[in-house]
């Protein structure tokens, strides 16, 4: 990956801890994922104990974590930069301006 991007000049390196809040969308997919799961599996099969019934929904949801991992990673990137503050390259010494920017004589 280009550090900083060609294009826009946005900078991808983080500050450790940076993705912590992307387990706020882990959290918010999982629910989506497993909440109706759930519904249709009680709903196929009634005679289950309840206290069983949430072992399928997260049979079902653990070959779904490394995606939902990746996009709750894409989800926090795209909700920071919602807020419209950006590092670029251009702010930090030393490295190139991006394309879309001249350079500073």
């Amino acid at each position: 990956m280009n550090d900083p991007c060609p294009v826009c000049g946005a900078l991808h390196e983080r500050e450790p801890g940076y993705f912590i809040g992307a387990m706020y969308f882990s959290y918010a997919l999982a629910i989506l994922i497993m909440v109706p799961l759930f519904f249709v599996f009680h709903a196929l099969l009634p005679d289950w104990p309840l206290l069983l019934l949430p072992l399928l929904p997260g049979l079902v949801y653990l070959p779904l974590t490394p995606l939902v991992y990746r996009y709750s990673r894409v989800l926090w990137i795209y909700f920071d930069r919602l807020g419209g503050v950006t590092e670029r390259a251009s702010a930090r010494p030393g490295l190139p301006d991006p394309p879309d920017r001249p350079a500073k004589r």
